[in-house]
């Protein structure tokens, strides 16, 4: 049993003290690593747990003016492509948000619409531009008047309701 000849060993009191301050040493790096990983796993757990939507995409707050709703965040191509299309409805209080890589000219459809919207052309950090209650069928494109990176569709008349008007501050992102 070698190892119980260590604590039966007689030894000088320098050595018992640097064995003491190696073995503290020790204790504080294992514990500030524990610190670490778990204010690491912390962070991981708070950035998962981002809200999503019942179609399983990120939420994100918008405000247009005063008016503050939540909207599901739409930037991959696939996404962007089915849209609200072929859903049966919006949540009163919701909105989509398409999120472009650079501002361009935005051109919209009406693909498989079932219910009426109004589109906001955003750029600038303000609304640029409005198509207002959009009906399911529309035929024409619908394109921005100005290029514009966001675009957010929200239910049909949700923008005369809430008084909602070109040239209205909006802030994305915020809760």
């Amino acid at each position: 049993m070698a190892y119980m000849a260590f604590f039966c060993e007689r030894t000088s009191p320098l050595k018992d003290m640097i064995t003491l301050q190696i073995m503290i040493n020790s204790l504080i790096k294992l514990l500030t690593n524990f610190i670490l990983i778990l204010v690491l796993l912390l962070a991981a757990g708070a950035a998962s747990s981002q809200e999503l939507s019942e179609h399983g995409n990120r939420l994100t707050g918008v405000t247009l003016g005063k008016v503050r709703l939540k909207a599901e965040v739409v930037d991959s191509p696939e996404k962007t492509y089915l849209g609200l299309g072929y859903r049966q409805s919006l949540p009163a209080d919701r909105g989509m948000l398409f999120i472009f890589a650079e501002e361009t000219y935005q051109q919209f459809c009406m693909r498989g619409m079932q219910f009426a919207i109004d589109i906001l052309w955003i750029g600038r950090g303000k609304v640029v531009g409005l198509e207002e209650n959009v009906q399911p069928g529309e035929q024409r494109p619908l394109e921005s008047p100005e290029p514009v990176r966001y675009v957010l569709e929200v239910n049909g008349g949700f923008c005369r309701r809430q008084g909602i008007k070109v040239g209205d501050p909006v802030q994305l992102g915020k809760e």
